[in-house]
């Protein structure tokens, strides 16, 4: 019998830079109007792709990557990171790519990890 592996679930979206993220699990806004950010308890992390950081981080999503090295941690890498952390399917990362305009056309991408069966454990 083959073994079933659980890994986390992907989605990629496309909004616009004013569009704010909600929790699909609990409709939460990551965001306040304020632009101030927001997390409800199924929120793991969000991971802001134009600064190349986490911004924020559940102390559980930190004991589950504390294997990660931050300092070479590269935005290609997430869904191979997130296996490694041992993440299963309960688990729906949202890539969401912004789309605003300067001079032109600029897009920037963040991702938001949420997990559905996730303990308030802050």
């Amino acid at each position: 019998m083959e073994e079933i592996i659980s890994k986390p679930q992907y989605a990629e979206l496309e909004m616009y830079a004013d569009d704010i993220i909600h929790c699909p699990v609990c409709g939460y806004p990551t965001q306040s109007q304020d632009g101030e950010f927001n997390a409800c308890k199924h929120l793991e992390f969000i991971y802001i792709g134009e600064l190349d950081e986490f911004i924020y981080k559940k102390s559980r999503f930190e004991r589950n990557t504390n294997f990660l090295d931050y300092e070479y941690f590269q935005f290609s890498d997430f869904r191979d990171f997130l296996q490694k952390a041992e993440y299963g399917n309960s688990f729906l990362v949202l890539e969401v790519t912004y789309e605003t305009m300067a001079c032109g056309p600029v897009c920037s991408t963040d991702i938001y990890g949420f997990d559905f069966y996730s303990e308030d454990d802050e």
